[in-house]
């Protein structure tokens, strides 16, 4: 009511909810302040508890379209109330916002996810059109990510360096601040595809970790004005520091991976001593294993576990008494069941380490389980057994047969593929046994390389001396 007798003969007019617009023709920028200075002293008054009044001033011009000047006009007074906020220390709903932001965005625990949903759901929350993301690649910044509704001469941008020296862009790659602009086509340095597809508002924010600039985040809004507005800015930036964050994880946790595996690999070439295993065998059967679950589609996660579960496979023979492991001959029937217990005793042990994933203890236990359910522990049958497990049992026992032990003799490579397709359904998965032949047959075929040419061969074959 008071902004109303103040300025009545000014005619304001409500756009929606507690938010006026007010045309002052003929006034200057000084009659402008004064009035608003005016108002505000009234209601800023002694005793008086009111909302806060915060106000945006654009000026207009013969040229200027009415919905720009109500954008810029919009985005000046929501650096007003962030002022005010600021001054007061009353900035509790703005920081609930982003409180309740953030937590959503704890739940995406990869750069994919956090740029996929993440940023999706930033840009919808905020009323931005389009997102997009530049990746640190090198020396070199990349659009490596494009979404929403993006005009589509924007999009033959995706999978290109960025180029620019000046603009807002180039600010935040040099500063590593975060920089917006809610009238783009004013700006005094901007890129031509950009404002070519109807640019009009961008927020720009940089993703660090470990000290580095990582990459940009970019909100876009096309055909009309829209205001970035402070809570869009930290929502934003809330948002680039759970991607650093991912970023920090990943490096981190692909750190770990080599470090552990470089542990269980030595612990398992431990093992092959105990065990009087051909040196190598760990090595080999961890190489084998990921190759032939790369084969049959297994993920980076589940090629991890299986290469830590091909490392640790025989962990449960620590617990087996020399005079078993080590006997030259055949086992009796009270020395075979407890040389079956190592797969058992094998997960009791590997599931006190830390970091191992649910899969490895998986091939662990079950890699002496058969297809037909005459294996052990559980006795498993078919698909019940882990896939990872069926995956390196074939590996295993292909690289036991065409290496030599101390109770036998290497078996050539014709005669172990025939023992393994002969145990194809009643040991062996049938489809691991297929995908197995094809790599292994591939891989023989590739050391052998093309056939030599061979000329002047005699009719009658060669005797020998």
């Amino acid at each position: 009511r008071r902004v109303r007798d103040r300025t009545a003969r000014h005619r304001p007019a409500r756009l929606g909810g507690d938010e006026f617009a007010l045309l002052l023709p003929r006034l200057t920028g000084d009659q402008t302040a004064q009035l608003l200075e005016d108002v505000a002293a009234q209601l800023n008054a002694p005793g008086e508890t009111l909302p806060p009044f915060a106000v945006g001033v654009a000026p207009v011009t013969d040229v200027t379209s009415l919905e720009r000047v109500l954008a810029l006009a919009d985005a000046a007074m929501y650096e007003d109330k962030e002022h005010q906020r600021a001054q007061a220390g009353r900035d509790t709903r703005l920081g609930a916002s982003v409180e309740e932001f953030t937590s959503r965005l704890e739940q995406l625990e990869t750069p994919q996810e956090v740029l996929e949903e993440g940023l999706g759901m930033a840009r919808d929350m905020l009323g931005f059109q389009g997102s997009s993301y530049l990746e640190r690649q090198g020396d070199a910044f990349v659009l490596t990510h494009l979404d929403g509704e993006v005009p589509a001469p924007m999009r033959g941008a995706l999978g290109q360096p960025f180029t620019g020296r000046r603009g807002l862009t180039a600010e935040v790659i040099e500063h590593s601040a975060t920089r917006w602009s809610n009238d783009y086509p004013a700006e005094p340095h901007v890129l031509t595809p950009w404002l070519e597809a109807g640019l009009k508002s961008i927020l720009l924010v940089p993703v660090r970790y470990g000290g580095r600039l990582m990459g940009v985040i970019s909100l876009l809004h096309f055909g009309t004005w829209r205001v970035v507005t402070p809570q869009a800015r930290r929502l934003t930036e809330a948002l680039a520091s759970r991607l650093g964050h991912t970023f920090e994880q990943q490096a981190a946790l692909e750190h770990l991976r080599h470090t552990v595996q470089g542990g269980l690999l030595a612990l398992g070439a431990a093992l092959e001593e105990r065990d009087l295993e051909t040196a190598g065998h760990t090595a080999r059967v961890v190489t084998l294993s990921e190759q032939l679950g790369a084969r049959l589609g297994l993920g980076e996660t589940a090629l991890h576990a299986l290469q830590q579960g091909a490392s640790l496979h025989d962990i449960g023979k620590l617990a087996i008494p020399d005079a078993i492991l080590l006997k030259p001959g055949p086992l009796d029937a009270q020395e075979w069941e407890v040389m079956q217990h190592h797969a058992a005793r094998g997960h009791d042990i590997a599931h006190r380490l830390q970091g191992l994933l649910p899969a490895t203890l998986d091939v662990i236990r079950h890699h002496h389980e058969h297809w037909d359910g005459s294996g052990y522990p559980d006795r498993l049958r078919g698909e019940e057994i882990p896939l990872a497990a069926r995956i390196f049992a074939v590996c295993d026992v292909y690289d036991a047969l065409t290496h030599p032990r101390p109770y036998k003799e290497a078996w050539p490579h014709e005669r172990a593929v025939a023992e393994i397709r002969a145990r194809r359904g009643t040991q062996f998965d049938p489809r691991v046994v297929d995908t197995f032949l094809t790599l292994i047959e591939a891989q023989r075929a590739a050391q052998a390389g093309p056939a030599p040419q061979v000329t002047g061969v005699p009719d009658q074959p060669l005797s020998g001396s």
